[in-house]
């Protein structure tokens, strides 16, 4: 399948490459500081999800709302933290195996087909 280009001559894969570098290039000239300011709208709006989900009637005064919210963005990073755990150890398993059924293969290839 080929990708078609549009009227400025980039194909999608090209204008998404072309994004991933002027973002890499934007953050290699920001020091932490501007990073920081640069990031902080999103983790808002992330912090504000897990505000919404634990008091969304809004009953709860502010201190308990926030502190629960903590909390809920805590279990979501260990519950993320343990999803990365699991999935390394499969791919570990996995290249295990892999490595595994190249070996037997090796054995079971007769060297004089290679000829």
């Amino acid at each position: 399948m080929s990708e078609h280009t549009d009227s400025s001559g980039w194909t999608p894969s090209e204008r998404r490459l072309l994004g991933q570098i002027s973002a890499h290039s934007q953050w290699a000239r920001l020091n932490a500081d501007a990073r920081t300011s640069r990031t902080a709208p999103a983790r808002a709006a992330l912090f504000q999800k897990f505000v919404d989900a634990v008091d969304p009637e809004r009953e709860l005064d502010s201190d308990e709302r926030a502190r629960r919210a903590r909390h809920a963005f805590n279990a979501h990073m260990a519950r993320l933290a343990l999803r990365a755990v699991r999935a390394r150890r499969l791919a570990a398993a996995l290249e295990s195996e892999s490595a595994d059924a190249q070996a037997r293969l090796s054995e079971l290839t007769d060297p004089e087909d290679e000829l």
